[in-house]
């Protein structure tokens, strides 16, 4: 074979080679990206979970009243002026949990953000906001990923990818990277995974598996009947749609169908009292109450409701109006609660 034809047949061979090296490379180096299903990018020892939809909050009628009507989003609105655009626009959702099965473990607490997030321009905004404020943000990075972080405690942001960015301290954060990125176990594949998924599509979800110790101090701090019953929880799911005013479906998973039962019964009871009291009849609240569904299956008691955009207003009416009488609401709502029970 003459050296001419087989430099032609080695050619095609080593643009094979260099092919293949190249597409191995941006794999193996190519920075992670977050996954589709929320609960893949959470470690596997979350043991509650709770994922917004931004933009659904943010069209809401609670982000409406609560937020924008009490001016609580002026500190959105300076930053936004600083940033020269929206910071929270481009935010999809924002996923937060907690991780491992200590009590009231906030020290645990992260979360991770998705969207079409404009890492540069955030990053530096943010540190010129800070700096205002007298705190100061330095670029640093995190299991070979940027990030920022302030010049005290351990608090990070690491950007996952270009849509992605881990939110917590730097222990929690640096498994929610292993998870991402290196195919740690997720909590997807867990119990947390199958609870989360009997309400996964709406605006706002949340689901909690309730470790022991959690139940243990639930016990410890609370006499009343109702929340003894509650230190019977194995687990609860919330889903709860934010935009045209307010609906929801709640699941509390009990240790057996007789916990369940009476679960159920107390919070019947609960709503029986409050529609007895006195005047109770004569405000929002009695028409909300009474479409609130109450049923048990088994182990798992059912919570349901669906309320208009109007109804949502009229209730946020009457909770400022008592909130401006002696007490507040929270004197009201134990006023209420201690209604006796309805006459037969």
């Amino acid at each position: 074979m003459s050296p001419r034809r087989k430099r032609r047949r080695t050619w095609p061979v080593l643009l094979f080679l260099l092919g293949g090296a190249a597409a191995g490379a941006y794999f193996l180096l190519r920075p992670p990206e977050l996954k589709p299903a929320p609960l893949a990018n959470v470690p596997a020892n979350a043991s509650a979970v709770l994922q917004v939809d931004v933009g659904a909050l943010r069209d809401g009628t609670l982000w409406r009243r609560l937020v924008v009507g009490r001016g609580a989003d002026r500190g959105l609105r300076r930053l936004e002026d600083r940033c020269g655009f929206d910071p929270v626009e481009d935010l999809e959702t924002v996923t937060v949990f907690v991780s491992g099965d200590e009590p009231f473990a906030l020290d645990h607490v992260a979360a991770v953000i998705a969207g079409e997030l404009q890492h540069e321009r955030l990053g530096e905004c943010l540190g010129d906001a800070a700096e205002e404020t007298g705190a100061k943000l330095k670029r640093t990075d995190v299991e070979g990923l940027p990030a920022i972080a302030g010049e005290r405690g351990d608090s990070r942001a690491v950007f996952v990818g270009r849509r992605g960015v881990v939110f917590g301290p730097e222990p929690t954060v640096v498994e929610t990277i292993h998870t991402i990125r290196d195919g740690q176990p997720s909590a997807n594949d867990g119990a947390l995974g199958l609870i989360f998924r009997d309400v996964e599509g709406r605006d706002l979800t949340f689901a909690a598996r309730i470790p022991p110790q959690w139940r243990e101090q639930a016990e410890r701090y609370v006499d009343s009947r109702a929340m003894a019953i509650l230190a019977k929880l194995d687990a609860v799911a919330v889903g709860a749609r934010l935009r045209r005013g307010l609906s929801a479906s709640v699941r509390l998973v009990m240790d057996d169908n007789g916990a369940a039962a009476e679960l159920a019964q107390t919070i019947e009871g609960t709503i029986a009292r409050i529609l007895d009291a006195p005047m109770v009849g004569f405000t929002p609240l009695s028409g909300a109450l009474r479409q609130v569904e109450v049923d048990a299956e088994g182990t798992t008691v059912l919570v349901a409701f669906d309320w208009s955009e109007d109804r949502v207003d009229r209730l946020l009416d009457l909770a400022g109006e008592v909130e401006d009488r002696p007490g507040g609401l929270s004197a009201a709502i134990e006023e209420l609660l201690a209604a006796p029970p309805p006459s037969e």
